[in-house]
Order: C-alpha cells, then structure tokens, then sequence
C-alpha cells in the first residue's frame, strides 16, 4: 500500500530541487582534459560512462537517494526512516572523498588496472570546472538528505506519526 504522508516540511522541496538541479546541470560542463590534442576535453557525463570509479560513486550516490526516497515514501515507522537516511546521507558525503582523489590517480592509467582504464586516454591530472561541480553536487546530495532526515525526524518527533 502506498503511504504518502501529508505533513509539509518547509523548505524540503527546495532543499532537494537545489541538489538535483545542480547535478543534472553539471553533467554537460567539461571535467578532465584528453591527452590526445590540446585543447580537447570530456564532459562529465562521458567521463561518468568511460571510467569505472566514476560510474561507481555516481551509482553509489544516486541508488543512496533514490532508496531513501522510497523508504520516505514507503515507510512504516519513522525509526526506520530515520536510520536510513542518516546511513544514506552519510554514504553520499563520504563518496564525495574518493572523487575528490581521482585526479591524483589519473597518471596511473593502464589496462591491468580496472578502476582506471580507459579507451579515451583521459588525464585525470587537468580538472575542470566540471569536476568541481560535481564534487559540490555530490555533497549537496549527501547533505540534502541529512538535512531532508533531520527535519522529518523532528516534525514526527514532535508531533507524532
């Protein structure tokens, strides 16, 4: 059966649209350069599909808030919402730690190597605005859920489920 319930918590909408909108929109801007021409450089998206510790801290990150979301949705006692989303919330903080060291491994791209190997030849040592900018939307993700946890847990704390 699906629960959705009524209690409005302000501010919660634009929390998340802030988050959300800032990820997707840091998905077109250009992260590394390549180390073919000069001048050449990947998105973040492409970046995303070609480099397996990418596609994992986006997966990682995006399966964090969408099973938060159904727990918020689905939920059966606000105990249980409130453990996962300080878990989930915590997990896409944290992911935001490995991205942020990715650069310093880009000069050891090879083909034994499976976390960094790549067809593109990418060096990750040249960040670009995108990188920045999805390391920031990584941790509004991961903060937006803390804040989303903390302030449901204490509209239901204090006026009841």
């Amino acid at each position: 059966m699906l629960l959705i319930h009524s209690k409005k918590v302000l501010g919660i909408r634009y929390i998340t649209a802030t988050a959300i909108i800032s990820h997707l929109l840091c998905l077109s801007l250009p992260m590394f350069d390549t180390v073919g021409k000069a001048g050449d450089q990947i998105s973040v998206l492409q970046a995303i599909i070609e480099i397996p510790i990418a596609m994992a801290i986006e997966s990682l990150t995006l399966l964090s808030a969408v099973v938060y979301w159904l727990v918020m949705i689905y939920r059966k006692r606000p105990r249980t919402e409130t453990i996962i989303g300080v878990f989930n919330g915590s997990l896409a903080l944290s992911l935001s730690a490995p991205a942020l060291l990715m650069p310093l491994a880009g000069t050891k791209v090879s083909q034994e190597n499976w976390l960094f190997q790549n067809p593109l030849n990418i060096a990750f040592n040249s960040t670009l605005v995108g990188f920045w900018a999805w390391i920031i939307s990584i941790s509004m993700i991961g903060i937006s859920i803390h804040l989303v946890t903390v302030t449901r847990w204490k509209r239901l704390a204090y006026h009841g489920d």
